[in-house]
């Protein structure tokens, strides 16, 4: 059976792009959302009703406006349903 969960992104450091694996285990609302070292919003990946599944997504390294971002920690924020999980991401340019 399907569950929750958010995997750790690879590769972690990265340069230009990374890969973020989750999975969610009932059909609902999934939002992904990276946020600066300071708690600040970067970037909305994901924001739109998924089916139970495994999927995958890259970042760019880019903020909403597809601006580049700063070297440094960002936060990657998964929540669907009841579950929340955050993994540490460091960008290094």
């Amino acid at each position: 059976p399907l569950i929750y969960s958010l995997k750790h992104p690879s590769p972690n450091p990265f340069v230009n792009n990374t890969t973020i694996s989750y999975s969610i285990a009932k059909p609902g609302n999934v939002s992904l959302d990276i946020y600066d070292i300071s708690g600040r919003f970067v970037k909305t990946l994901i924001n739109e009703i998924k089916d139970a599944g495994v999927y995958n997504v890259r970042w760019n390294g880019c903020n909403d406006d597809n601006r580049k971002v700063a070297t440094g920690v960002y936060f990657i924020r998964l929540t669907s349903g009841d579950f929340t999980s955050v993994k540490k991401i460091i960008l290094v340019r």
